[in-house]
């Protein structure tokens, strides 16, 4: 079975499909460990907004949790996504009006944080099944992240945008075919085709040899299916 959805690519596809807010099938329950081993891994330094999207598009279509969302430890992985924990800002996901307003998802607030998108990631990305009831078993098995086309030049955002401060946002065309199993072992899948507009923001990091690069994290996401 194939479903065209036009909704975010990043979250409201799942939720569309599997109510993933609230109580999205996919947040880890209590005690639950979904982690593991981070992978070998070659993502080019960030240094471009244009090469951070491609590094975004290889983690989330490649599932690959730690580039998505960072891991410490001896090796430490740098994250794609923008977290600070000394400010307490971070990355954040706007739905569309379009969302909003379908009852089916349920939504009481515009905004995905940082944290719901993580525990979504998490479990998303590890191929970990449901146990909601009426969803129990169901699970995402692929994501093919086949369009990430920008469409409008990158922009400066200023620093009264209550959302996205001091920082810079692009549109893009997004396409991305979801594979999954649902809850009687059926296998199917849906695509997400939708206008994006995402937010980034850049960081000077210390090298450990006196020097600093730039290098630039996804702030942020704005469905714009309403446009």
């Amino acid at each position: 079975m194939t479903t065209y959805l036009r909704r975010s690519a990043a979250l409201a596809a799942v939720a569309a499909l599997f109510l993933a807010l609230p109580g999205c099938i996919f947040s880890p329950d209590p005690g639950d460990d979904v982690g593991g081993t981070p992978k070998p891994l070659d993502y080019p330094w960030p240094s471009t907004e244009i090469q951070l999207m491609e590094n975004f598009k290889t983690a989330y279509g490649g599932r690959d949790i730690f580039p998505y969302i960072g891991s410490m430890g001896e090796n430490p992985v740098y994250p794609v996504l923008y977290n600070d924990a000394d400010s307490e800002d971070a990355y954040k996901f706007r739905f569309s009006q379009q969302d909003m307003e379908d009852p089916e998802l349920g939504l009481t607030t515009d905004i995905l944080t940082y944290d719901e998108e993580v525990a979504i990631a998490t479990r998303m990305f590890s191929g970990a099944s449901s146990t909601q009831e009426g969803a129990d078993g169901a699970a995402i098995t692929d994501i093919d992240f086949s369009t990430l086309d920008i469409t409008t030049p990158w922009e400066s955002v200023p620093a009264t945008d209550k959302d996205f401060p001091n920082s810079r946002r692009a549109d893009f065309d997004v396409k991305i075919v979801f594979s999954y199993t649902d809850n009687s072992g059926k296998d199917g899948t849906f695509t997400v085709e939708s206008l994006q507009r995402f937010y980034v923001k850049s960081m000077m990091i210390e090298q450990g040899d006196g020097t600093a690069k730039l290098r630039w994290y996804l702030y942020g996401q704005e469905d714009l299916s309403d446009n």
